[in-house]
């Protein structure tokens, strides 16, 4: 988010000239490539700030840098106090996916998975074009009483209700996504209860649509933690 505002100071100092809600009490944001993993100077000052939490984990499109080393380094991060949970982290069958990159993004999956258990930490799932397979590694090395955030949710119902069914404790994530014409995202929106579903923005992308919410040319031109309301607003429109 910060590249792409070419905005190089705090967060707070962000939100201030971005006018974000003045209920707005702080965000999450995702350690997801090994550099910044592999650079605690850098993650400790951004978890420095006030209203700053985190998660690491790797990628799936990062799945080719997995080693033993860098797992113990995602451990270290976990290890932070304020670290929240373990991800993003999971499989995308989306561009140029081969059985061989597969196995690459399976093998990473498991190994965080089994640490993600051990360390009792919350796990945040990157699940794109590979539901099944997504599915499948959960319930073989994820008890069914783990608490999981399935992100930015873009399935069917009917996989989202076999989610729910197997994962007491999952949530699926809901994104700027819903403010588009996505007549499945908000059928799984209208049938599902309210505390199963997750609020989310996707910073910097998944932008809500400026056109149905009447945005002015003062707002950013990406998704910022503060829109989150706009999504919640989208939500309560759906199940109204």
């Amino acid at each position: 988010m910060y590249v792409k505002e070419r905005h190089y100071t705090s967060f707070r100092s962000y939100i201030h000239k971005k006018d974000f809600p003045v209920n707005f009490s702080g965000c999450i944001t995702c350690f997801c490539d090994p550099p910044a993993m592999n650079d605690k100077s850098y993650y400790e000052d951004v978890l420095s700030e006030d209203g700053v939490w985190g998660t690491f984990g790797l990628h799936p499109h990062n799945a080719a840098w997995y080693s033993d080393e860098l797992l113990e380094v995602m451990k270290t991060a976990n290890s932070h106090s304020k670290s929240l949970a373990w991800g993003e982290i999971g499989l995308d069958y989306t561009s140029k996916t081969t059985d061989e990159t597969k196995h690459v993004q399976q093998r990473a999956f498991v190994a965080q998975l089994q640490a993600a258990v051990a360390m009792q930490k919350p796990i945040v799932i990157h699940g794109r074009c590979a539901h099944e397979d997504t599915f499948g590694l959960l319930k073989q090395y994820v008890p069914a009483e783990h608490k999981i955030h399935y992100h930015c949710f873009s399935a069917s119902l009917s996989f989202a209700e076999r989610l729910i069914d197997f994962f007491p404790n999952l949530f699926i994530g809901i994104t700027g996504l819903l403010t588009y014409k996505n007549t499945e995202l908000e059928t799984i929106v209208q049938e599902f209860p309210f505390e199963r579903i997750l609020v989310e923005t996707d910073s910097p992308y998944m932008r809500p649509s400026y056109q149905k919410f009447h945005l002015d040319r003062s707002t950013p031109r990406v998704t910022t933690p503060g829109m989150g309301l706009i999504v919640a607003q989208k939500i309560a429109d759906v199940k109204d």
